[in-house]
Parts: structure tokens; C-alpha cells; sequence
């Protein structure tokens, strides 16, 4: 494997790892999440696994965020976790009061665009 490799692999680990944590979720949890154990979740978030694409389906299931954004290494890292904390805490709403958040975004949003 060269240097190229195992730096994807890293940037694909600190993914994992920022967005497993930006949900609170621990090593234990996720691994759980995605039927995978423990060790192998660690070892994928220090770059020493190259996973499968099943893996990958798997862990970003578990962390409610496409495959793609897992390989999203240009993206910002605040901006980003706190978006994806404000998603959960959406998820964790009923249908009532997700869809007045969503219509009350999309009236913000028709307003910036004007």
C-alpha cells in the first residue's frame, strides 16, 4: 500500500471518528450499530483498515449520514458536527414537530434567496 493509501484511509478514519463522535455516540455503540466489534470500529478510525464497501454502507447507516460525506475530506469540521447534531436532535422529534422545523427552514430559506 502506498503513502497515498494509508492517508486516505486516515482521512476516511478521522471521518468516522468526527461524526461517531459529533453523535455522541462511543466505539462500542457504533460497533454495535453496524455489526461490526468494537476493535475493528477503532481500527478503522486510526486508518489501519481498508473496509469493505458493506462496512462502509453499514457504519454510515448507523451514523444517519450518506456513504459519500464519509469521503468528504474539503468539508469543515464545525460547521459540519454541528449540523449533524441538529439533525439527530430533529430525528428525535415527533412528525408534527418535524415538519413545522422543516417548514419553518424552507421559509428561511425562500427569504435568504430573495
Amino acid at each position: 500500500m502506498g503513502i497515498e493509501d494509508k492517508e486516505y484511509l486516515q482521512l476516511l478514519g478521522n471521518r468516522v471518528r468526527d461524526f461517531r463522535k459529533a453523535m455522541g455516540l462511543t466505539q462500542e455503540k457504533l460497533a454495535e450499530l453496524a455489526g461490526i466489534s468494537p476493535t475493528y470500529v477503532s481500527n478503522i478510525e486510526i486508518g489501519k483498515y481498508n473496509v469493505t464497501v458493506c462496512v462502509i454502507k453499514r457504519i454510515s447507516a448507523s451514523l444517519h449520514v450518506p456513504a459519500a460525506q464519509l469521503f468528504d475530506f474539503n468539508s469543515g469540521k464545525v460547521e459540519r458536527d454541528e449540523l449533524i447534531k441538529t439533525v439527530v436532535e430533529i430525528k428525535s422529534l415527533n412528525s408534527k414537530e418535524q415538519k413545522l422545523i422543516l417548514e419553518t427552514i424552507k421559509g428561511m430559506l425562500a427569504g435568504i434567496k430573495e
